[in-house]
């Protein structure tokens, strides 16, 4: 099925099919946009991690075929939370929403990923009377949670409404050019200060306040993390790793200690406080065309059959549709389809600000977005089809 965000990709980068058994630390089973999130923040956090993709292309399936909107405003489901759950449930699940759209936008300006990132108000709208009496008391209920949701009789659209309930500063973006910047990040290797790009990894890690040099910082395979305080109380690490240290008071000393237990402080003695703390950044590797056929756990390690090869490791996540793992609550017996399709429609000059869907069925959305990476408006139209 086509797609117009698989097409605004013109030379997405080519990655290989699984052709050895490997072993490392976490195995994510699925490259779409969660698979990939989760490789991001593991190799970040020092962990090697081998990503399994039965497709062709990464991201190529729910994640290539989405309106593509970044927004905790999922329909009309704040009171029902909050009737269903309570009320801590209900605001748990909003600010982790809103946490999740602040880190996307941390992510995409810190790794300068190119991606058509815009901040848009998000609406759920409505000409139902019968509807119209929900849209208030979800407004109600989700200011009760502590966020600014507002009702409005009025929106950019080019059509009157009864009522809206809307979710302000939530945010857009293309997935794609998203999913290939996280898969970038992922795979390039070398050193980078947590937060920061990476760098290249054979080069020497450089102690920004003092001028030393922790040369040979042990394998790439690990992250680095610098810290710049008196004694590098903050830092905490569960990995088995090799941990470089500078410090500021004797810059031509470097310390090399390694630890199997959380570290709370680095001192050599009471007057050489180390002030800068280094790991160096986990590896991460992407395959695709390669398709996971069983999991097993033998002793303490899980092992991902693919066909002629295996992937060993300590962790496995299960990032695609779903559990294909029968005795993990027989989900197959539990899903079912849903389908909705998404047009692009060129109307001109006629392009509007915001995000929108309609609060009853049958389910149309709406969003403009920017055609061949110009300034020409495509609208993207959902309109549900069957389920």
């Amino acid at each position: 099925m086509n797609s117009f965000w698989l097409d605004s990709i013109e030379n997405s980068t080519n990655f290989n099919k699984l052709e050895k058994d490997i072993s490392t630390d976490v195995c994510i089973v699925g490259a779409g946009i969660f698979g990939l999130t989760c490789g991001y923040y593991l190799t970040k956090q020092g962990y090697n991690v081998v990503i399994l993709e039965k497709e062709p292309d990464i991201a190529s399936k729910t994640t290539g075929h989405t309106t593509a909107k970044i927004t905790s405003q999922h329909n009309l489901i704040y009171k029902y939370l909050i009737d269903s759950l309570g009320v801590s449930m209900a605001q748990k699940y909003l600010y982790a929403n809103q946490d999740a759209i602040e880190n996307i936008a941390k992510i995409i300006e810190e790794e300068k990923i190119d991606c058509d990132f815009k901040r848009q108000d998000s609406y759920v709208y409505t000409n139902n009377l019968d509807e119209l009496e929900k849209i208030k008391l979800e407004n109600e209920a989700v200011n009760s949670l502590g966020f600014k949701s507002e009702f409005v009789t009025s929106a950019p659209l080019p059509f009157d409404i009864l009522g809206a309930i809307k979710f302000p500063n939530q945010a857009e973006f293309n997935p794609i050019k998203y999913a290939y910047g996280l898969a970038k990040c992922i795979t390039s290797s070398g050193i980078g200060s947590l937060g920061d790009s990476a760098s290249s990894a054979s080069s020497p890690v450089v102690d920004s306040s003092s001028g030393a040099n922790s040369v040979g910082a042990g394998s790439t395979e690990d992250e680095l993390v610098e810290v710049s305080s008196s004694n590098a109380s903050l830092i905490e690490s569960n990995r088995n790793n090799n941990f470089f240290a500078s410090n500021s008071t004797e810059p031509n000393n470097s310390y090399s200690i390694n630890s199997t237990s959380p570290i709370n402080s680095f001192t050599e003695s009471s007057d050489k406080h180390i002030n800068s703390f280094r790991v160096t950044k986990g590896t991460g590797k992407i395959y695709t065309d390669t398709f996971v056929q069983n999991i097993k756990k033998e002793d303490d390690e899980f092992i991902a059959s693919c066909k002629d090869y295996v992937v060993r490791s300590k962790y496995v996540i299960l990032a695609c549709h779903y559990p294909f793992i029968d005795r993990l609550g027989y989900y197959f017996l539990k899903m079912y389809q849903s389908t909705s399709y998404i047009i692009a429609v060129d109307i001109g000059d006629k392009a509007f600000d915001g995000m929108y869907i309609n609060s009853e069925q049958p389910t149309f959305s709406y969003r403009f977005v920017n055609y061949n990476g110009s300034n020409e408006k495509r609208l993207l139209l959902v309109g549900r089809c069957r389920s």
